[in-house]
C-alpha cells in the first residue's frame, strides 16, 4: 500500500480534501459523529482517494460512551457537532450549542488495529488530528506504528478561542 494521510475527527471534510491535495496519497478518515460521517462520505463520494470510517480512535478496539454535542440550527449549514468527545462536556448559558444533545456508544479502534485491517505497509505522511481532548490517547493507539508517522497537527482550543469564535459567529449567548 502506498503512503496515507490520517485525519481524526474529519467534521464535515473542512481539511480532507486539502490534505489530500497538499500531500498526493489517500486521506484515511474517522469521524464517530453519524450525521457528520453521513455528510462527509457523501461530500467525498467521487473521490476514490478519501475513506471515511464511522468510528473513533481510541486506546481499545470495542465501543465506549460519546457524548454528542447539540450544535446549531442553520438549515444553510450542516450542524457543525464540533466539540462532541468521550469527555464529560458541558455546556452553559454562554455556549449552549456545547450542551450535550445525546450520548450513545460509538465503535472505537486503535490506529494500529486499523493499519494491521488494511495490510499498510507504507508511510504515514501527515496526522491531522481533532479528538477533543482525547489526542493524546490517538498517539498512545499508535503502538510501535507511531515510527511511520512523518508529521502532524494536533488542534487544541482554549476557552478564550472558542468565545472569539462564537461573539465573531453570533454563537455566543451573553447571558440566561
Amino acid at each position: 500500500m502506498t503512503d496515507i494521510v490520517i485525519e481524526v475527527g474529519c467534521n464535515r471534510g473542512q481539511d480532507t480534501g486539502k490534505l489530500c491535495k497538499k500531500y498526493g496519497v489517500g486521506v484515511h478518515g474517522f469521524e464517530p459523529v453519524p450525521e457528520l460521517y453521513n455528510y462527509v462520505t457523501n461530500r467525498y463520494k467521487n473521490n476514490e482517494m478519501i475513506n471515511i470510517s464511522n468510528c473513533a480512535i481510541d486506546l481499545v478496539n470495542g465501543k465506549r460512551k460519546f457524548n454528542q454535542i447539540a450544535g446549531h440550527n442553520n438549515p444553510d449549514v450542516p450542524s457543525n457537532y464540533g466539540g462532541s468527545s468521550f469527555l464529560e462536556l458541558s455546556g452553559s448559558s454562554n455556549f449552549p450549542k456545547y450542551n450535550v444533545r445525546n450520548t450513545h456508544e460509538v465503535k472505537t479502534i486503535r490506529i494500529d488495529t486499523y493499519l494491521d485491517s488494511i495490510n499498510f505497509d507504507g508511510k504515514i505522511k501527515w496526522l491531522h488530528c481533532d479528538a477533543q481532548g482525547t489526542d493524546l490517547n490517538v498517539l498512545k493507539s499508535f503502538g510501535e506504528k507511531i515510527e511511520l508517522l512523518e508529521g502532524g497537527v494536533i488542534e487544541v482550543v482554549t476557552p478564550e478561542m472558542m468565545q472569539e469564535h462564537f461573539m465573531r459567529s453570533g454563537d455566543y449567548h451573553s447571558g440566561p
